[in-house]
Formats: structure tokens, sequence, C-alpha cells
């Protein structure tokens, strides 16, 4: 129909002329073709979605941390690890790492146990505030050792016989930061740590708390990224214990009945999400898979529109740059006072934080012009970067309690103006073109 209208109209006008010279109908002996240039303008719901918390917490890379709720629904981030020492005296082999040696009056067995904790909670922090511009209500750190043990059911017995002595000493801690330094954390009332009750251990275990629930608040703003622990396994003899014995390996299984002890050291990092930001920065890569499905694409002024329902406590200054196969940057897809989302609404909770009390709506413009659409079609990442504070109250430096109910919710709506050509004979036939 609309090639039906286009042949008339230009025939009309052919044939309105009011004279004809020599010649003038020699256009007519060739081919003719009308060329059309269409941009229509197409509104599309693209979708919705809704992310929690948790899920907000590992969309862009994965973590080693793991997430909590507690019984109030506040959201915890905790990281932990677990050492397995085994001392074996069922036969003269030591462990590869302990060591007999005679001191005074004792000879002593000692065994070494290390290890480390990752933390890549700030692994992605690009900008880390100094001074009070990231305050986290606290943090706790936990310490503690189990012993399962293959032992005679008199082998406490026995230890107080021999006078021996069997316990943990020398625990230190220490946190490797993203400033390069390392600061040590006070470890109180764990100078020497007795173990007891081994008869019993062949299905149980004790607990030896090394340290338990130790805040780690004061090192936050030096980016934690790892944590370091040591400690000493220790098992005290009297020499004269031993004369009747070849070694120490014999002595703990003939005398004291103990053939085996496994020690399983347990460290963790629980951060409850209770905390004030101003100016945390975060950025991130996304891989980008879609340039090759672009090539064949054209827009003229389209627009990509994200409304925002923010359920969340902190308001969020975000920017999108668009990234060649060298990382050189060619644009960016959105940034500046355009990609804002604002902070939900807050409200006291206790006397010491506060909690959102209703949502906040925003709205993200995304245009997708020639010039983006060329960038997009020779990136290979996205590098999202955004600047996080806490939504603003009467207080000045709110600490504000992230709960398992707080999310954000999007919904993505498109207006598209795709380019169309398309060329015509004057028979009314398509001869080339289509969507662009």
């Amino acid at each position: 129909m609309k090639q039906r209208i286009l042949i008339i109209a230009v025939v009309s006008a052919l044939l309105s002329t009011s004279c004809l010279k020599e010649g003038d109908l020699d256009r007519f002996r060739h081919d003719m073709l009308i060329e059309v240039d269409l941009n229509p303008q197409v509104g599309l719901p693209l979708g919705t979605a809704e992310v929690s918390i948790a899920e907000l917490l590992g969309m862009f890379k994965n973590s080693t941390a793991k997430v909590l709720v507690d019984n109030n629904g506040l959201v915890t981030i905790y990281y932990d690890t677990l050492i397995t020492t085994t001392v074996n005296f069922e036969n003269d082999a030591k462990s590869s790492k302990g060591r007999t040696s005679a001191k005074g009056l004792y000879t002593k067995y000692q065994e070494d146990m290390t290890g480390t904790l990752d933390i890549d909670l700030f692994k992605n922090l690009s900008h880390m505030p100094g001074g009070d511009s990231l305050v986290i209500n606290r943090t706790y750190a936990t310490l503690l050792s189990t012993i399962v043990a293959v032992a005679d059911s008199r082998t406490d017995e026995f230890i107080i016989k021999h006078g021996a002595k069997l316990y943990f000493n020398s625990v230190k801690i220490y946190a490797e930061c993203g400033d390069g330094s390392v600061v040590e954390i006070p470890v109180d009332n764990v100078d020497s740590i007795p173990i007891r009750n081994l008869s019993h251990q062949a299905d149980t275990s004790d607990i030896y708390h090394m340290m338990d629930s130790t805040d780690l608040a004061f090192i936050i703003n030096k980016r934690p990224q790892k944590l370091s622990y040591s400690m000493k396994l220790n098992i005290d003899v009297p020499t004269s214990e031993l004369a009747a014995n070849p070694s120490m390996a014999v002595f703990m299984r003939d005398s004291l009945g103990l053939s085996r002890m496994d020690v399983n050291a347990k460290f963790s990092m629980y951060v409850p999400c209770i905390l004030y930001v101003n100016g945390l920065e975060y950025t991130t890569d996304i891989e980008f898979n879609a340039s090759k499905e672009l090539k064949e694409l054209e827009l003229d002024s389209s627009y990509i529109y994200i409304n925002v329902d923010n359920k969340l406590p902190f308001e969020f200054r975000l920017s999108c740059g668009i990234l060649n196969a060298d990382s050189v940057n060619l644009g960016y897809l959105f940034s500046g006072d355009d990609a804002i989302v604002s902070s939900a609404n807050i409200r006291r909770a206790d006397n010491s934080s506060y909690e959102v009390s209703s949502s906040m709506q925003s709205v993200i413009t995304i245009p997708l012009d020639s010039l983006k659409m060329q960038a997009l079609k020779n990136a290979v990442t996205l590098q999202l970067h955004s600047a996080i504070r806490t939504a603003p109250s009467s207080s000045g430096q709110p600490m504000v309690a992230i709960h398992s109910r707080d999310a954000m919710a999007f919904r993505l709506t498109g207006i598209f103006k795709p380019h169309f050509h398309q060329e015509i004979e004057l028979g009314g036939r398509s001869k080339k073109g289509g969507a662009q």
C-alpha cells in the first residue's frame, strides 16, 4: 500500500508537467528507483526484576563470603576457614612440623599451627575514604579449636600421674591490609589454654576458645584483605619420665594411652551489616558479549529507561564505562546526574541505628545514539563504577541496618528508533533494503 501511494505521487508529479521538451521522456527508458528512509519510534517494556540484598552482594563476582540472616532479619556477612593438624603417636614417626626439645626439667613436643583467612569484601574498592567516612558498628572475629583424640579411657588420669602438660599458647592474629600495612590484633587471656578431657573423645570433641568475638571494626578503614593466625600446640613431659622410653611418641602411646590427636582450628569473621558510608567507591568489570550481535544494528536517538524502586538505605551514583580489548575507554553507557539512585527513607530502629522506612523511586536514562552504539560494537568489557553513601539524617552519621527484606526493584522500558532504508522500483518491486 505504501509503495503504491509513493508511485502514484511520483507519476502524478510527472504527468502534471505543462510542457515537455525533446529528451524529457528519456528518463522513462531507464530503471528508476525511489529511496525511502523511515525512523519509526517504538516503546517496549523490557522487563522487571527485584534484587534482594543477598543477591546484590554477589551479583558482580563470586565471593568467598557467605551471607547469614539472624532472627531479626539483620544481614551478616561472614568468612571462615578450617585448618586440621594431626599429631600421630601410633608409631615413632612424628608430624612433619612437630619437634622435640629438652628444656630444663621438661622435654617439649611442639607443633606450630598456622592458617589464613582471605577477605575479599573490599577487593573491588577503587577508593576507600579515610577518617570516619566508613564506620562499621562491629566486626567479630573468632578463633577456636576442637580436638578429637584416639585415647585410652584413663588417658586424663595418666597425664596427671606422669606430670605431663598439654596446652595451647602463643596465639597471634595479624591483618594484612590494602594500604600495605600489617596490623597485629590484640588477643587477650590466651597465654596458655590447657587441653583436658581427652579420654572420652573417641566420637566427641572439646572446644577451646582462643579468641571469642573480638571486635575488629577498628581495622575496617585499612581494607583488610587477609587475616593470618598462628598458635602452638605443646606437650611437656618431665624428662625423668622418658628415661625408660626411647621417644616421646612411645611415651605418649604406651604411658599415656594417647594414639592420635586431630586438632581442628576454625577461624571466622562476622560483619553484621550496620554501617555508615560516605564516599565509598566500588568498581567492577563485567564481560560484554553482545558486541557481535550489535554489528548490523543501527539506532537513531533511542533510549532505555531504568525505573528503580530502592529499598536500601544507600544512595548510588553510577557510571558505566565502555572498554575495548586493550582496556581503552571508548565512552560511557551512562554517567553523571542521570545515573543517580536515591536512597530509601530511614527511621530510627533503636538508640544506635536506623532502618529503612519507605522506598524511593529514581529513573536512570541511557541514551543509545549512533556514537554510543559504535562504541558498544567495539566493546569487550563494561566497567561499572558506583559511589555509595548512607541515607541522610539529622544525626549526621546514621548507622543503618540492612535487613533481608531490603531490596532494589527495576523496571526497564525502551524507546527505540530503528533506521529503515528501502529502495523501490517504479514497478512496485522492492530491490533491496531492510531494517538496520
